[in-house]
């Protein structure tokens, strides 16, 4: 997967406003508010999370495109690596299955196949 500096994913936002990259630390996402003229910290459900500071432990950042949400059934039919919202980090399917059958309550369960999944692109 293609890392970009934030320089590079700054610039790439300017040109395309419905881009959102997501830091290889799995620290969060940066992309532009709905209202499309201020680039800020972003959360997992592509709200507010707070205002950037131009520091250098931002400037130092690499970051990666972020994927569009998929269901479950797309993400598994992929075949490739995957991650359930909120997840840190992408998942061969095997390893998706064990952490979907070690969880104990069926709703939260439920809850997970049901909600947003990503495709680690190449």
């Amino acid at each position: 997967m293609k890392e970009y500096t934030t320089i590079e994913a700054l610039r790439m936002l300017t040109e395309n406003p419905k881009l959102v990259f997501e830091d290889t630390n799995c620290e969060g996402r940066i992309g532009y508010l709905s209202t499309g003229f201020e680039i800020a910290w972003l959360n997992y459900n592509g709200k507010y999370r707070e205002e950037i500071a131009l520091n250098d432990t931002f400037l130092n950042h690499k970051w990666i495109l972020a994927s569009h949400p998929v269901s479950f059934m797309e993400a598994i039919n992929s075949r490739k690596y995957i991650k359930g919202e909120g997840w840190g980090t992408y998942h061969p399917l095997s390893t998706v299955f064990s952490i979907l059958s070690s969880e104990r309550d069926v709703k939260t369960m439920c809850d997970v196949i049901n909600g947003k999944w990503y495709i680690e692109e190449e």
